[in-house]
């Protein structure tokens, strides 16, 4: 049964990929407005197909084993799209500040898409929307990524 719950969830992966890509294929976007239309596309994604989405996540190997190799390269592809572009935001950073940004802002995404699919985004959000919180995590999270870099404070 595990095997074929991986499966379902490696097409499900693959679809969403496809959303993905699609929703970045404008050479017109800037870096900026890619990411955003990523993580509205994996709202939009996540809020249609939602039970599939879910099974995703929830799903638990039993002890001992992991998920197959090629599920690891699906969720790692997705991680690569949005750092793809954040790089042209990146300024001096290296591939590791790189990767740990797009981790970071995509389990943000990630975490409010889980809060609003299970309705406790809502009661907390005075009434926005699933979309409107994750657009303010996106957008405070590029301001500071793209903001000129100042020297720490000296310590006292």
């Amino acid at each position: 049964m595990d095997d074929l719950i991986a499966q379902v969830n490696e097409r499900t992966l693959d679809e969403l990929f496809e959303a993905l890509k699609a929703a970045v294929s404008d050479p017109q976007l800037s870096p900026r407005k890619c990411i955003l239309a990523l993580g509205r596309a994996y709202i939009e994604y996540a809020v249609t197909h939602s039970h599939r989405w879910k099974m995703i996540f929830e799903h638990r190997m039993p002890e001992g084993e992991s998920v197959p190799d090629s599920f690891k390269e699906r969720v790692a592809r997705m991680f690569a799209l949005v750092q793809d572009h954040l790089q042209h935001l990146a300024g001096q950073r290296s591939e590791a500040q790189l990767e740990l940004a797009a981790q970071a802002l995509w389990s943000g995404v990630h975490g409010v898409c889980i809060l609003g699919l299970d309705q406790k985004l809502q009661a907390t959000s005075g009434g926005r929307s699933v979309q409107e919180v994750a657009d303010s995590l996106l957008e405070n999270y590029l301001d500071g990524f793209t903001a000129k870099r100042r020297s720490p404070a000296p310590k006292k």
